[in-house]
């Protein structure tokens, strides 16, 4: 009998390796874990990246008892930081994440070639409803036209939701990313540090962009925005 999503799994891990990483052969591909990381999307994600010609590297450590920068005590910092510096892309799974700490900071300090992906917490469910089941090329379209719509050098860490296949589930990786949500960062960025950061989420926004309504309620209004939606199954 087949594993809950094992097909559908695998396709999603080919679509993270080799569309959203664009892994190349000879490539060294860290993944990093925790113990309470599902281990079905590591395995999956280093089979994907091997088949590739990649060299995957899976680092497992213990969760540690919080996250950023309340992880540093409790990670092997100068043995993660060293193998991040020899990779050329890593992805984090580690349910209490790495990012923002002082260890992430280093390895992208020290690494400016390291292509990096904060999935933490990602389970199977996720990846593949948030990955496998998405048409990225017209999500891409999405984006890029959201983005153009917005006067972006002016806001700080104030970011859209428009994942077609998110859910709020509590798990910010995924809940950020729920269509039609925004969401706002406080605290710690590079360019401003502070004690923390946090991350709070308004669904269903009603957005208007230089006098020109382009979200209502979660809704897409703007007519490129909805058409394209339409072409993702949403609205």
């Amino acid at each position: 009998m087949s594993k809950w999503y094992e097909f559908e799994l695998g396709k999603a891990a080919d679509i993270l390796t080799r569309e959203l990483f664009k892994l190349k052969e000879g490539e060294t591909f860290v993944i990093t874990a925790d113990t309470e990381s599902d281990m079905r999307v590591v395995e999956a994600t280093a089979r994907a990246a091997f088949s590739l010609g990649a060299k995957p590297m899976v680092i497992w450590t213990p969760a540690a008892l919080g996250v950023g920068a309340a992880a540093d005590p409790m990670l092997p910092q100068e043995a993660l930081v060293g193998a991040l510096k020899g990779a050329d892309a890593w992805v984090e799974f580690n349910n209490q994440w790495i990012f923002y700490s002082e260890t992430y900071t280093r390895a992208m300090k020290e690494n400016d070639r390291l292509r990096y992906s904060c999935l933490v917490g990602m389970n199977a469910d996720m990846m593949v409803r948030c990955i496998g089941r998405l048409d990225y090329p017209t999500l891409g379209e999405f984006m890029a036209k959201i983005t153009d719509l917005t006067n972006m050098m002016k806001m700080a860490h104030i970011c859209y939701g428009f994942n077609p296949g998110a859910k709020l589930t509590g798990d910010i990786v995924e809940d950020e990313r729920v269509w039609g949500c925004v969401e706002w960062g406080i605290g710690h960025m590079r360019s401003a540090p502070a004690p923390s950061h946090s991350d709070g989420i308004c669904l269903n926004a009603s957005v208007w962009l230089d006098g020109e309504q382009v979200l209502d309620r979660g809704r897409s209004v703007h007519p490129e925005l909805a058409e394209l939606a339409k072409r993702l199954g949403k609205q």
